[in-house]
């Protein structure tokens, strides 16, 4: 995260201000407002995503915020499947036209482009894993792909200091985060047929533009 963070603030290329707040300016906000689609999920990204479509400045500002994280796994996974996730999926759209505006450099299009196949590989990923859960002649393929995603995370943990001294994060941390990504991808998988459920039958999440959409001040 903290290579990440480092990546999108050199680049101007933040596809999503990630953490506890973002702060955006009024008259942005005010300018740009007409193209929100007023869905809770995901607006943060959705707004950063129009603001950089439309050549605003995004950067990452390194402040400590005071916010409220999950406090158990259940907390953790409703964050996810009900919030996150689905505002993920609706963004699609968005950063397709993002990775293809004109006047952006590699880096965000790179993002987008990993946003996109993110989304659209998820689902092949998960049927792979399970695959190889219930096969028992290729279940050491587990093992292979838990390596592979661990040594992916071998050169950020060995440059990474926790802030404030020069430690590395504990070996157990390094061990679990390929796990812990895993999870991640269930539940993005998971939060499909979620976000089709609050966009076509409940309609939460139905894009909301018109004037008769809106809430009167």
């Amino acid at each position: 995260m903290e290579i990440g963070k480092r990546f999108h603030d050199q680049a101007q290329s933040v596809s999503c201000i990630s953490g506890a707040a973002g702060l955006f300016r009024t008259s942005d906000l005010n300018d740009l407002h007409h193209e929100h689609n007023t869905v809770f999920q995901g607006e943060d990204l959705q707004r950063t995503i129009i603001h950089l479509r439309h050549n605003r400045r995004i950067v990452f500002a390194n402040e400590p915020v005071w916010t409220v994280a999950p406090g158990d796994w259940w907390e953790w996974v409703r964050q996810r499947l009900f919030g996150w996730y689905p505002g993920f999926i609706q963004q699609l759209p968005n950063m397709v036209r993002l990775l293809f505006a004109r006047g952006h450099g590699w880096r965000l299009r790179y993002e987008m482009a990993y946003n996109i196949y993110t989304v659209l590989s998820d689902l092949l990923k998960v049927f792979s894993l399970v695959v190889l859960a219930i096969t028992p002649g290729v279940r050491w393929w587990l093992l292979v792909v838990y390596l592979l995603y661990l040594a992916f995370e071998l050169y950020s943990w060995w440059v990474v200091r926790v802030p404030g001294t020069r430690s590395r994060a504990p070996v157990a941390v390094l061990l679990v985060y390929p796990i812990y990504g895993a999870l991640n991808t269930v539940l993005r998988t998971l939060s499909l047929p979620v976000w089709l459920y609050l966009r076509f039958a409940t309609g939460v999440m139905r894009p909301r533009r018109t004037a008769a959409d809106r809430v009167p001040a």
